[in-house]
This record gives structure tokens, sequence and C-alpha cells, in this order.
């Protein structure tokens, strides 16, 4: 039907949202720890070196180690700033050449739908950058299936008891309301008689 059609296009372009956005937090979340993890060895050498150096000879060891903790710190404030945003833009690059990873194809039913809104998804990533509101995206894609669940499940209902009725039945239930069909018969009668 028109509802489960369109719910199942809308709900599959919501899920592709969603699998981009999981995918960037577990990108920018491995960054971090390697960002994080590189800037304690940054700092590390730094102390070290200071250290062996003896660059600052007459430096206590633990503001040595003070200095090197702030060369960590300068080292992950630039990490997140500046690399992050770089490493960010190449995966959601590498998310828009390789559109088809954003959703998972078990039917042809799935099959069909991902091919009506493919480009939709490529286009709408593009436009936005991949900056929406996650949170916005899932609560919307949860009432959707829903409303397509639900809604198809009424229209089903209705289409069974509307199957079950039979022509003569429906003629004698007739509560003042007639069909249009039979409406503009009887027009074409008395226009052909008056």
């Amino acid at each position: 039907t028109f509802v489960e059609t369109h719910g199942e296009r809308l709900a599959h372009f919501l899920e592709a949202l969603i699998t981009y956005r999981k995918g960037l937090r577990k990108f920018r979340l491995k960054h971090a720890l390697i960002g994080f993890f590189a800037s304690l060895l940054g700092g590390g050498a730094a102390a070290f070196t200071m250290m062996a150096l003896g660059l600052f000879p007459a430096m206590d060891p633990r503001m040595l180690m003070a200095g090197g903790g702030i060369f960590a710190l300068v080292i992950f404030f630039l990490w997140m700033t500046l690399l992050m945003k770089h490493f960010a833009s190449g995966f959601h690059e590498n998310c828009l050449h390789d559109i088809d990873s954003l959703t998972q194809i078990e039917n042809q039913k799935q099959r069909d739908s991902w091919e009506a809104i493919r480009d939709l998804v490529y286009v709408y990533l593009k436009k936005t950058a991949g900056k929406f509101s996650y949170r916005q995206v899932k609560r919307e894609y949860t009432d959707v299936r829903r409303v397509r669940d639900q809604g198809s499940r009424d229209i089903r209902e209705a289409l069974s008891e509307l199957s079950t009725i039979s022509d003569d039945e429906a003629a004698d239930k007739d509560d003042g309301l007639s069909s249009p069909l039979r409406l503009a018969g009887e027009d074409e009668e008395t226009s052909a008689t008056g």
C-alpha cells in the first residue's frame, strides 16, 4: 500500500542517517583515543628530552613533568580542534563515495526501497555536511516505524472488512450515501429523458 511503501522508504532514509551518525561517533571516539595516546607519548617524550638534555638543569623533575603534561595538553588540543576536523571530513567524503555502506540490504523489497532513496540520502548528507541531530533523527525514525506499522495494520483491517461485504449487503445497507458512479448514471438518465 501507499503507506507501507512510503513509510518503508522514509524509515530506510532515516536508518541510513542513523548509521552515518553512529559511524561518525565511533570514528571520532577512535581518533580521540589515538590523539590522547599520541599526546601522552609526545608529552612524555618532551619531558624525557628536557631531562636527558639538561635544558633546564635548575628545574625540579616534577616541574619538568608538569611541562611535559602541558605539552601533552597542547598536542591533544591541536589534535581535537585541527586534525579531528580534517579526519572527520575524510570520513564524510568516504561515506559519500561509498553511500551503499550506510544500509544493509537483505531482500528485494529493501533493494527497491534503497534505490528509491539512495540519491536523497547522498544529497542530504552533502547538503548538511553530516551535521544534523542524531537524537531527532532517531526519534523521527521511531515515529515513522510506529505510524507505518499501525497505519498498515489499520488499512489491512479495513480492506479485509470491505472484502467481506458482498454487493447485495452493500446495497441493502445503503445509508443514503450513494456511489459517485451511480449518481453519474442517474444524471445521465435524467438528462436523456428530460
